[in-house]
């Protein structure tokens, strides 16, 4: 057996261990007073492997080979010490790069790991498969519910969903886009528990804000396009019909709904540009018929015609100019006021003619007549108006019900079968008007006015008066 060949590997495997022993001794002496005993021991140990073999007890046979006692105790040594570097230092850094561990939530394992990891609930139930840093859910990773269906894959941080990612509910994707602290943040795309295309734009805290689209989730057309601001229609937009493409309204929004100036369509044709408060018009506008002509101008209060306005024809021109009530003429102002003013409101009539007393004043257009007699001072001033139901004074149409009048104009005065006068004969013939000379009259009784309802033989709405006492 070649002893020298033991005697040189011994010698350098010996240096290197004297080396780290002396390195090891310098610690140990910072160390307490028991790990001085410690280090005599562990040097002792150390010296006695590293004293060349002096016999042939100094070796161990195995077979017919005979292993030095010194070079199987620096061998040991030596594995001992590469275990411990590679469980202490190689294989944390192996698990999480090269493969993928398993670990139980908030579990001892878990705390301080860095790496992707497999993340199972109490149950072993898989719930996350992903990065997690110091300990944190932080990265990109899958989440899973109880069921292992997949809730959420994309960023995280510290636990919260971070950054960029796509959340599902019952294996339908309902949300993609940005996140902050679980919330939809910054541009996004909502989905309806179908997978249908509801919302696309800006998000923040969860709601919309900023611009966006919002989509139909029955025929899955644009229905809005404009402006948010706390998960609501506020500021511009426009808003389309079911084909999601013919303007409906072009205009400002606050809380969802039409206010400020702005633009209504029908069937894609302009019918009003105004002001809106609450989604009706209000203020100032300007109704149009379906061929683009000017209908009405002037002031709306609650989506109704009210306060000084003028009405045109279907040629541009000024039918009458005044003022309004409940979406109609205001005919109560003109009672008591003389022809001069009601020309000069409603233009020439259509027919001036005399009957019992009276000079009428009817307007085809209109669809009503104005009945004067003398004031007492020899001018003819308005006594009473008949109209056409059709026109909805007060909001009265031919299919008003009695309980829909009272709400209206309050309680009922009276009901009588009346007998038309000569001059009310006149007017209705004008007029073409459906009441009989003898028929059912209800009257109402207001402030400083009276309401006549004429029925026909149907015992249908077909006229209305108003005169003052």
């Amino acid at each position: 057996m070649n002893f020298n060949l033991f005697s040189q590997i011994s010698k350098i495997v010996g240096r290197q261990i004297n080396n780290i022993s002396k390195k090891i001794t310098r610690l140990l002496k910072l160390a307490s007073k028991p790990m001085v005993y410690l280090n005599t021991y562990v040097r002792a140990q150390v010296k006695a492997m590293t004293r060349p073999p002096a016999s042939k007890a100094d070796y161990v046979r195995f077979g017919s080979i005979y292993l030095s006692k010194r070079f199987l105790g620096l061998s040991v040594t030596g594995i001992v010490a590469v275990c411990t570097v590679f469980s202490a230092f190689v294989y944390p850094w192996m698990e999480g790069r090269l493969w993928t561990p398993t670990m139980t939530l908030n579990s001892g394992k878990m705390a301080g790991y860095t790496g992707k990891a497999k993340i199972e609930n109490q149950v072993g139930q898989l719930i996350y498969l992903g990065d997690v840093e110091q300990g944190q859910l932080t990265g990109y990773a899958l989440q899973y519910d109880n069921q292992g269906q997949l809730v959420y894959e994309g960023d995280f941080q510290s636990g919260a969903y971070e950054g960029s990612g796509k959340l599902y509910a019952d294996g339908v994707l309902r949300y993609e886009g940005g996140f902050a602290q679980n919330l939809y943040e910054g541009e996004g795309r909502l989905y309806d528990e179908a997978g249908n295309l509801i919302y696309q734009g800006d998000f923040l805290q969860g709601l919309f804000e900023g611009t966006g689209m919002e989509y139909s989730p029955e025929t899955h057309k644009m229905v809005y396009q404009g402006d948010f601001a706390g998960g609501v229609r506020e500021g511009n937009g426009v808003l389309y019909e079911e084909d999601g493409e013919t303007i409906a309204y072009r205009g400002q929004f606050a809380a969802g709904v039409f206010e400020g100036q702005g633009s209504a369509y029908v069937g894609g044709v302009l019918v009003y540009q105004g002001n809106f408060s609450q989604g009706l018009y209000e203020g100032e506008g300007t109704l149009y018929d379906e061929k683009g002509s000017i209908l009405y101008q002037g002031q709306f209060v609650q989506g109704s015609r009210q306060g000084a306005g003028t009405v045109y024809d279907q040629v541009g021109s000024a039918v009458y100019s005044g003022e309004f009530v409940d979406d109609g003429v205001n005919y109560m102002s003109y009672l008591g006021k003389g022809t001069e003013e009601i020309t000069a409101a409603f233009g020439a009539p259509g027919y001036q003619t005399q009957a019992g007393g009276y000079t009428l004043l009817s307007y085809l257009n209109l669809e009503a007549s104005f009945l004067c007699a003398d004031g007492g001072d020899g001018t003819l001033v308005c006594r009473f108006v008949l109209m056409d139901a059709n026109q909805g004074f007060l909001g009265i149409t031919p299919a008003s019900t009695e309980e829909e009048l009272e709400s209206l104009l309050g309680t009922r005065f009276t009901t009588l079968t009346g007998n038309l006068t000569q001059e009310r004969i006149q007017a209705v013939s004008q007029l073409s008007l459906s009441v009989p000379e003898k028929g059912r009259v209800d009257k109402y009784l207001m402030s400083n006015y009276y309401i006549k309802v004429y029925y026909n033989a149907q015992d249908q709405i077909a006229a209305v008066e108003c005169g003052g006492y």
